[in-house]
């Protein structure tokens, strides 16, 4: 039950990450949002960006499991794939293509070991595969 608590304050502190991202974003403060992004990344995974990046899909999971239940894993990737998407959408709004095509790759492989039957997740996935084929 506790851990169960934690989970969802967790899910809910990222999807409160995601909504300002995306806002910030959106109000092209882009700087801002990446810098917000590294802050999600911190706080909820304990990770850097350049450790995310250069970690696969598989040890992710590995590493997030040291912290949580198995049955929270899914949804905590899932949540990291979405920061992964929202920062390749600023990338690119840079003018970061290849730093962009990254991002969408890595949150694409996460989400195609979550995907399963979680429909946001599908969607997210696809997005991701249509993304990359557009840089």
């Amino acid at each position: 039950m506790i851990q169960d608590d934690f989970v969802m304050r967790q899910i809910a502190r990222l999807a409160q990450a995601l909504r300002k991202v995306m806002g910030l974003r959106q109000a092209e403060r882009l700087d801002d949002a990446l810098q917000s992004l590294d802050e999600a990344y911190k706080d909820e995974f304990a990770l850097d960006r350049a450790t995310l990046m250069m970690l696969s899909a598989s040890s992710l999971r590995v590493l997030l499991a040291q912290n949580h239940a198995p049955e929270d894993l899914d949804a905590l990737m899932g949540q990291l794939a979405l920061l992964l998407m929202e920062e390749g959408h600023i990338r690119a709004a840079l003018g970061q293509q290849r730093q962009a095509a990254a991002c969408w790759t890595r949150a694409a492989s996460i989400l195609e070991g979550v995907a399963g039957n979680n429909e946001t997740h599908m969607e997210a996935l696809m997005q991701c595969r249509a993304l990359l084929t557009r840089v």
